[in-house]
């Protein structure tokens, strides 16, 4: 998926989740004791606090911002880590060598994020 209005760039780093997130955000509203009614546009900048709503990561919305394809970059998809010249030596792409520690925050991650790519890609992960 790729977002071309409010999310255009905005992925989760973790688990690569594109598709909504928590943004703490400012607008003007009109407030009554019976509720309250948006009169301005709703802002946020890359400061402002953002979670997503598939892994829970939270952070800056700046740590949100895509990065580009491991092709291009030289870090994996997967774990975020530099690539290697061969699976000897570490990832390289599309298969990242990266093993958490198990029933760990960071594996739960990882899995999560393999399997996000996996099904992104159609295919079994590794």
């Amino acid at each position: 998926m790729v977002n071309v209005n409010c999310l255009e760039g905005i992925r989760c780093p973790d688990c690569g989740n594109e598709k909504a997130f928590y943004i703490q955000s400012t607008a003007v509203m009109h407030v009554t004791d019976d509720g309250a009614e948006c009169r301005s546009d709703i802002e946020w900048d890359d400061a402002s606090h953002t979670q997503c709503v598939e892994c829970e990561r939270s952070g800056k919305l700046a740590n949100f911002k895509s990065k580009p394809p491991a092709s291009v970059d030289g870090r994996c998809e997967i774990c975020d880590r530099p690539l290697a010249k061969s699976i000897e030596e570490g990832c390289v792409p599309g298969n990242c060598s990266y093993r958490p520690a198990p029933f760990t925050d960071e594996c739960r991650r990882i899995e999560t994020r393999r399997q996000l790519i996996a099904d992104r890609h159609g295919g079994a992960h590794g």
